[in-house]
Parts: structure tokens; sequence; C-alpha cells
């Protein structure tokens, strides 16, 4: 024992040693690893960086000039090849736009252009704002100058604080509009900048979704006092002089200066908070307000807003308003279709008459779809169903008095010209809806054209079901062949969709038409023929519900499988009397929709069998969820088989060779006992793990 203590010890020194080496090692291997990845010098190497590649983390050593800093959590700072940002731990609370900085960590992939996750910042000296890119709005919605410091010029078109602790000067450049916006929250002299021509230098940034695409560009800038004004606006914006409606956005030989400009006229309409819609002599002018208060038809006002081309013709957008008379309110310009589509009515109140074709209710809009001569159009009215004083039905003919506003422009023409092409209606309340007469009461002779239409919808069904069913055929030929069980079972899906959004759906329209017709029909003939009519729809719906099922394949939840063998049984009993019971013994929640789907079929077929077939008196259907195995037995008191002659179908009848071949497929047991005037049973049993 003395002796041994020594050897351990060697023992353990050595293994000590052993365990150094190794880190020494590893050390060494990762020291040359590191060297092995180049250092990114410059914004460019970060911008050039793809996402997947910043996302390793790759090493930056970088130095700028800082432009812009957001809330002290990111910094964007800028050398000569381009922009990039930084944050992290490292971050300095204390930097401003101007100081030089260099930045030391890794990249991150960002938003939209990769990123440095700061592990340093070391400032240099006082620096100056590097000279700013001259863009336009559509080199910024490219997103190639992201991040980098810029210079765009425009006319202030509004001021928002929204949220508080930021402003948003919304700017005009030519035809587009981008948002500037300061860390800092609104104040009262930022609104001077409306209808100001201003220069803006900033950091170009953009609202980027969850695809790194940028959605809409914007200008980043510390404080509003950065931005230059180059033009100043009126102190008053109503100090200019009226303008025509009509002589909006008209050829000028020196173009739109982008300014406001100030309109005066009546009012025919208003959205509270929306628009306001007014008339000068006999033209009619939209104008979109942030503020809209509550003014009237009748009211004169003027405004004071930007020129901007509508969906047709010329409105104002962000006007500011101010009411200085009152008079008569303006009467609507009585016309047609035909005139409305001419263009000159846009924005004006008109009055026309035309028939409702659909009524739709919502809660915080009615919308009416009326057809006048050959032309579909809508009529909208900020109202509730409940606060209309009348009913308006399908076939209703009606005088409609609303503010015409055209929807879409037809320019698809070798001349120059433009025409509407849809258009609608802004009703004002519902005394704007005239009713002139009913809808027309079913006479004989529509209904005999409404008989005569069913039964030519009937045998069209027929034929359309056949055709189906011989399509299905086709392609379960093919399936069988090889192609592949997912895209068979769209194709089903896709049929089944579009004959229960189709044929069945119009059965249901016929039926419930037919339903309708009844009572008025007093001439016991014609009463006898709706009846049978009746019938005959019912059977239809029965036949296409089941085609629809069968062709939703094994779409069956099993949790309800209960349910559906019970509205099967409902079905094929009928007015024949037999008594058709459902029970189940388990948890049918454990059956796989590959086993519910032959269970529910096998059954169905057993359940047709014995209510047509057979002349049974009672039918029973049990469905048992073993531990291992489901089993499904159907048993009838009715006239039986004679199992002598076996159990193969006879010419022409495929139900039983069809359980059959549902049962092999699940990867069951099929098996039917019968005897003359002892009734049958059908009974199918697989195993749970079994997939069909």
């Amino acid at each position: 024992m003395i002796l041994s203590a020594p050897r351990s010890s060697t023992r353990i020194a050595g293994w000590l040693c052993l365990l150094l080496w190794c880190a020494l090692i590893n050390r060494i291997e990762a020291q040359a690893a590191d060297a092995d990845v180049e250092v990114l010098r410059t914004a460019l190497d970060i911008r050039r960086t793809t996402p997947e590649a910043a996302e390793t983390g790759l090493p930056v050593d970088v130095t700028g000039v800082v432009t812009l800093v957001e809330f002290g959590r990111t910094v964007f700072f800028q050398d000569e090849t381009g922009g990039t940002f930084f944050k992290g731990k490292a971050t300095s609370s204390g930097l401003q736009p101007g100081l030089r900085v260099r930045v030391r960590g890794k990249t991150f992939p960002g938003l939209y252009v990769p990123g440095i996750d700061a592990e340093k910042v070391e400032v240099l000296a006082q620096g100056s704002l590097p000279v700013p890119r001259q863009v336009s709005f559509d080199d910024l919605a490219a997103g190639r100058f992201n991040y980098e410091w810029v210079e765009l010029q425009g006319v202030g078109r509004q001021v928002l604080g929204v949220p508080k602790d930021r402003t948003t000067l919304l700017l005009a450049v030519g035809s587009r509009k981008i948002e500037v916006q300061a860390s800092e929250p609104l104040k009262e002299a930022d609104e001077a900048l409306v209808d100001a021509r201003v220069k803006v230098r900033g950091l170009a940034a953009g609202f980027i979704n969850g695809k790194r695409q940028l959605v809409a560009p914007h200008i980043r800038i510390q404080r509003m006092e950065e931005i230059e004004v180059l033009e100043a606006a009126p102190s008053e914006p109503f100090a200019r002089e009226l303008s025509p409606l009509n002589s909006l956005l008209r050829f000028a030989p020196d173009g739109f200066d982008g300014h406001r400009v100030k309109v005066q006229g009546v009012v025919t309409a208003s959205q509270t908070g929306n628009a306001l819609y007014l008339r000068d002599e006999d033209k009619g002018l939209r104008v979109l307000a942030p503020a809209v208060g509550r003014l009237e038809p009748g009211d004169v006002v003027e405004v004071a807003g930007f020129p901007a081309m509508g969906p047709f013709s010329a409105m104002l957008e962000e006007a500011v308003y101010r009411r200085v008379a009152r008079t008569n309110a303006p009467e609507p310009v009585v016309t047609n279709v035909r005139q409305v589509l001419r263009g000159t009515l846009d924005a004006n109140l008109i009055s026309l008459e035309a028939t409702v074709l659909e009524f739709l209710a919502g809660r915080s809009e009615t919308t009416l779809v009326l057809q006048s001569s050959n032309e579909v159009f809508r009529a909208r009215l900020e109202r509730s169903e409940a606060e209309l004083p009348f009913k308006l039905e399908t076939g209703t003919r009606i005088r409609a008095t609303g503010v015409c506003l055209v929807e879409q422009a037809n320019s698809a023409s070798p001349s120059f010209s433009s025409s509407p092409r849809a258009f609608e209606l802004l009703l004002r309340s519902p005394q704007d809806m005239l009713v002139l007469t009913a809808p027309p009461w079913w006479t004989p002779e529509r209904l005999g054209y409404a008989m005569g239409i069913f039964l030519l919808l009937a045998l069209l069904a027929l034929m359309w079901a056949l055709q189906l069913n011989v399509r299905v055929k086709k392609q379960t030929a093919i399936i069988r062949q090889g192609v592949e069980r997912a895209a068979a079972l769209e194709e089903r899906q896709r049929i089944a969709r579009e004959f229960h959004d189709t044929l069945e759906q119009e059965l249901i329209g016929l039926s419930l038409r037919l339903d309708a017709v009844v009572p008025r029909v007093e001439e016991p003939k014609a009463k006898g023929l709706v009846e049978a009519t009746r019938k005959l729809v019912g059977r239809l719906q029965v036949e296409a519900r089941e085609f629809v099922w069968n062709l939703r394949g094994s779409e069956v939840e099993p949790a309800l499988l209960r349910q559906i063998l019970e509205r099967s049984a409902v079905e094929r009993s009928g007015d024949s009397g037999v008594k058709v019971t459902v029970s189940v013994q388990g948890e049918l929640a454990r059956l796989p929709q590959s086993l519910a789907h032959p269970v529910l079929r096998i059954a169905q077929e057993a359940m047709t069998n014995a209510v047509k077939h057979a002349q049974a008196k009672t039918v029973a259907v049990k469905i048992e969820v073993l531990a291992a195995q489901v089993r499904l037995t159907v048993t009838d008191d009715g006239v039986g088989i004679d199992s002598s002659k076996g159990s193969a179908a006879k010419p022409g009848h495929f139900g039983l060779q069809g359980m059959q071949e549902r049962a092999k497929k699940a990867g069951g047991d099929f098996q039917l006992s019968s005897e003359p005037g002892k009734g049958t049973k059908v009974e199918f049993t697989a195993p749970l793990g079994v997939k069909g």
C-alpha cells in the first residue's frame, strides 16, 4: 500500500497533462479558424452580405460618421461606401449625429439591411454629416439607398403627431407622397410646413414586412427644425383667389406648382371624418379632409386643399374648410345611366330610377345592388337595416338619389379620351330611396314559365349527374393505374365542391321557390303538379347529397359518424315506415379516418338494400369500437337471400360487390349471412391499426 501512492499521483499528473495539451490544441485551432474569416471593414461589405451569411456573425470593424440615433437603441452611421447601423450592449446613449466612431462586433440579418451587433464602440473625433445623396421617390422606393443620408425636396401636405412621441410630415414629391418622421413630439410651429416647399435631409428608411420586403419608404430625421424651408406657405390658407371647380388639373402652360388651391361651393353630402361633396353651378367636387365635422346640404363652404386625380376626375386632398353662408339644399340632377357613363356627373348629386337586385345590410353600412337599363351598380348607405323605414325586396322599383362616384375609368380606346367603366351612388339617408313600384306577384303565366324552367333544370341536373359519374369512374380507373392518391382525392373534392356550389344549391333554391308557390296556387290540377314536383326535388336533393358525400371520400370525421348514420337512416326510411336504429359501443373518436369512411359507406349500402329490396320492417346498425378492432353489424328482418346461390352480385347490381371491395381495401373482413324469410346480417371487422 505504501508503494501504490506514488503510482496514483503519477497517473493523475499524466491525465492532467493530457487534458492541458488537448485544451491548448483546441485553442490554437480556434484561433486559426478565426484568422481564416475575413473581417468586414466597410459598410458596403456589410450591405453585400446575405441574410444567411450575416446570421453566422461575421466579424466587423468599421469606421464612419453617426447620422441618426433612434431613441438610443439603434445608431445609424455611414462611411465612404454607404450606410449601415449597429445596436447592442455596447451602444452608447451619448452618441450624437456628426461623431466619428469605430464599431467592432458581429453581423446580424436585420429586417432589411444587415447590421452590426456592437461589441465595442469607440468615439474617435467630432466630424460632420456626410454630403447627402440627391434622390427621387423612385430611388427611395427601390430601397437601394436604405440607411444612407439623402436629400429630397417637396411640398408639405400634412403634419401629424401620431404616435405622441413622433412627428410625421406628409411630403408631396410630384404626384407621390412620402412620410418624413422626426423623433420628437408635435409642436404648434410645425403646422407652418403645410403648403411650404421644403428640403429634407435625413436617413432613407422604410416599413418592412416579414418577407424582408420594403412596403413603403420614408425618411427619418432627428428634429423638425432640420427641415429647410425653401418657399414659405401663406400665413392664412384661405388668403388665395377662388378657383372654379372645373379648372382643377386642367392644362396650364406652366404646369401645376403643387400648392393648395381655394374653391367655394354648396355642400351636397358629407361623410363625417372623411369627405365632403360640393357643387359649384353644375359641377361636383370630392374633398378629402382629415376632420370633417357635421355639415348639412345647403351649407356654403370655402375649401383650401391640394388638387389630385381621383379614379376619374380631380379632387382635393388634405383639405381644410370653413362655413361662410347658408342656402337652399341643392336639387339632384335627374338623369339616367347613359348620361352617368359620360363622366360629367362624377362627384355630383344625381337621381335615377333603378330596380333592386339585392339588398345587403351590415352593421355600419347597407349596400344595394341596383340595375338600370343594362347596367348594374351599387348604392351605399351608412346606416343599419333597423333604421330603414321600409323593407326593400328584390324586384322593387325605386328612385335613388345620391352622390355619383366613378370607381373605374375605361382607357382602352385608340383615342385619347377616357370614360367611366363603373360607378356607385353614395346615399345620404333612407329618404334618398323612394319606392316607385313593389315587386310583382306570381302570375299563372310566370308560374308556367317557372315550371318549364324547373323541368329543364331537373333534366340537365340528371344529365350532369350521369356525366359526372362517368367522369369519376374514368378518373378512378386512372387512379388504379398509378396516379397518386392525394391528387385523386383533390380532384374528387373539387368536383364535389362544384356539384355542391352549383347544382345542389340550385335545387335548394328551386325547392324554396316551390314552397313559396304552393300557398298561392288554387287550381287543384296545378297544385298537384307542384306537389309532385316538390317530391321530385326532394329525391334529387337526397341523391345529390349522397353523390357529394361519395365524392368527399375520406373526409368523414369519426366523432360525427353516428350523427351522419342517423341522418342517413332517416333519409333512407323516408315514408316507407321502416324503423332504422343506430347504436354505438366504444369511442368513435378512436377510429382513424381511413376506417371511418368504409364503415360509413358499408353501413349506408346495407341500410339501402334492407329498405329498398329486403322488404324489412326493422333495421339495426351497430358499431363496436373494441380494443384492437372495429366491428360493424347491420341486421334486418326482411325476406333474406338464398345463400346457396352464392354471394355474387346480380348483373347490373354492384351494392354487395362494392361492400366487399371497400372491406378488402380497408384491410378488413366482410361476412354476409342470410336465409330466405329470416332476414340478413352484414358484418364488417377491421383492425384499428390498418391504414386504408
